[in-house]
């Protein structure tokens, strides 16, 4: 059994937080990776080590981790208490006995000796499932104990109800392990040999060719059936993109930062990913709907939630895995307002507290701005789609007690403000000219000898490069847009040109460029690394004329 992927969404941000609040510094957070190995996450003796904690010291870890909690709904877990009925012996842990007022330290310490398993494992398991161990106020619901530890809770489907208790959920887990251990030709992951593991439960996403080398690793990932990608492994205890998942990173990093001495014996075997998948697109979306859940993701304008059924918009998350940062959204939401403003990953909305999403806004910022526009629109209950919303704007109603039923989003190119200025023969620096105006002289018989090119703020040099034809020098090296290209100070024409776009940006936009060259006069513009200029003719250019517009559709 697995735990629910859905859940993984939302713990995610406490256990981030958690770990986040114990690690002062950037090299203290990235310290936690050290020894990570997806095919060894733990070894079997650390796992399988039922004495690492007496009751006892499981309370004392847990007041410590929750001395700052303050009950919701229902108690901090260090305070939380409950009858446990007695439990039978089975094939894979011993009889449990009932126990009056059990606390949450003694039912994880009776659990980790009747299964044999590290109490450790037991405590980071719920951290990383559910965040109860750092979990305070609103976090504290009835359904975070119910889901505990994620047992029984497939992905997509609903839970377990007989298993929706803490003590069952922490027994669950316990008792999964060792059948795992006793039967491993039943299970999907198994121990000393290569497995091949999804990165995400959207198996658009690929998967990663892992060899597990012991059994508690194996049990690991048939519990949590996912591997960290290179984004949630550069993330650290953070957020990576759409594909990104975080169950098994994070009970390392959790163990790793609460229990550094079960952490050893890493063979720092490396992961073999299968060839990388494309993205799904340029902004990928899924929405959380009434009664139905988190859906699956789509992109680049298709419809995220549903028209004609009456349902509510509940949530919704936005990613730009082609970049790091840039996108900016909040929602307005049925009895709350206007959230705060999230990045790329996180949650517009709210799920569990049947709410609807009645307004959206979604900004880009630095890059992204540079770029694109945001469009979008939405959906809206006794309205229909509305017209679409740029950068920004609201799309949705506030006042009207309208629920937003579905959405569309979409990145679309725009025209880059690039400025470009060239040194002329006798002239030196000409003053910079924008997108589509002539740099250099023409009708003077004046060489060009350097060309200078600079893009938007927040946008990296080297999403241009380009190169220049030399006189006596020939072809110059490929180089970011911060560099100048051609010669200063010695007297060389400059021939010809060449530039292109690098990485997400040219499959969306194209940079077009011309040359006024000696005898010849303005040359047809040619573009994406084509050649501007002569070479081989001793002719000099004089003048360029160049822009960054999006491509045809």
């Amino acid at each position: 059994m697995v735990r629910r992927w859905a859940q993984a969404l939302l713990c995610l941000l406490v256990t981030v937080a958690a770990l986040g609040a114990g690690l002062a510094t950037p090299a203290q957070a990235a310290g936690v990776m050290d020894g990570y190995d997806p095919g060894n996450l733990i070894s079997d003796a650390s796992f399988f080590n039922s004495g690492t904690m007496s009751d006892s010291a499981i309370r004392d870890f847990l007041a410590s981790k929750g001395a700052s909690c303050v009950a919701g709904p229902m108690p901090c877990l260090k305070d939380y208490r409950v009858d446990t009925p007695a439990t039978p012996l089975t094939e894979y842990c011993a009889a449990l006995p009932a126990v009056s007022n059990n606390s949450a330290a003694g039912i994880i310490g009776a659990v980790a000796r009747a299964c044999r398993i590290n109490p450790q494992v037991l405590i980071a398991l719920l951290q990383k499932e559910s965040g109860l161990v750092t979990a305070s106020g609103g976090q504290l619901t009835a359904t975070a104990y119910a889901r505990a530890t994620g047992a029984g809770c497939p992905d997509f489907q609903p839970c377990d109800p007989a298993q929706a208790t803490f003590v069952l959920q922490v027994y669950g887990a316990g008792e999964r392990f060792q059948r795992y251990a006793k039967y491993p030709e039943r299970f999907n992951v198994k121990a000393r040999t290569t497995n091949q593991i999804l990165y995400n439960p959207d198996t658009r996403c690929g998967r990663a060719s892992v060899y597990v080398a012991n059994q508690a690793t194996a049990g690991l990932y048939n519990y949590t059936p996912f591997t960290a990608d290179a984004a949630a492994l550069s993330a650290v205890v953070g957020e990576g993109g759409y594909c990104s998942a975080y169950g098994n990173r994070n009970f390392f990093t959790t163990m790793k930062s609460w229990f550094p001495a079960a952490m050893t014996g890493s063979t720092q075997a490396p992961i073999v990913p299968s060839p990388t998948p494309t993205p799904l697109g340029l902004v990928i979306y899924a929405g959380h709907v009434q009664g139905t859940g988190w859906q699956r993701a789509v992109a680049d304008g298709a419809m995220a939630g549903t028209t004609g059924q009456s349902l509510r918009l509940e949530a919704l998350r936005l990613w730009v895995d082609y970049f790091t940062k840039g996108l900016t959204a909040r929602g307005h939401v049925q009895d709350v307002g206007w959230q705060p403003w999230v990045t790329s990953g996180g949650v517009v909305g709210s799920t569990g507290f049947n709410r609807r999403l009645e307004a959206i806004e979604f900004k880009l910022t630095g890059q992204l701005a540079a770029l694109y526009d945001i469009r979008y629109r939405a959906h809206v209950s006794g309205i229909g789609w509305q017209p679409y919303r740029l950068n920004g704007a609201t799309a949705g109603t506030t006042g009207q007690a309208r629920a937003i039923e579905a959405v569309e989003v979409e990145l679309v190119p725009k025209t880059v403000a690039i400025t470009y200025a060239a040194h002329v023969q006798n002239r030196g620096w000409l003053p910079p000219v924008t997108s589509g105006g002539t740099a250099g002289t023409t009708g003077q018989s004046l060489r060009l000898e350097a060309l200078s090119l600079h893009l938007p703020s927040g946008v990296p040099a080297d999403l241009v490069e380009w190169r220049g034809h030399v006189q006596d020098v020939g072809w110059q090296p490929w180089q970011g847009s911060g560099t100048d290209i051609g010669t200063l100070g010695r007297g060389l024409r400059l021939e010809a040109l060449e530039v292109r776009l690098k990485g997400t940006a040219a499959t969306t936009h194209t940079v077009r460029y011309r040359a006024h060259v000696q005898d010849v006069g303005w040359q047809n513009w040619v573009a994406d690394g084509a050649l501007a200029g002569t070479s081989g003719q001793s002719k000099r250019v004089e003048a360029v004329q160049m822009t960054i517009t999006p491509r045809t559709r």
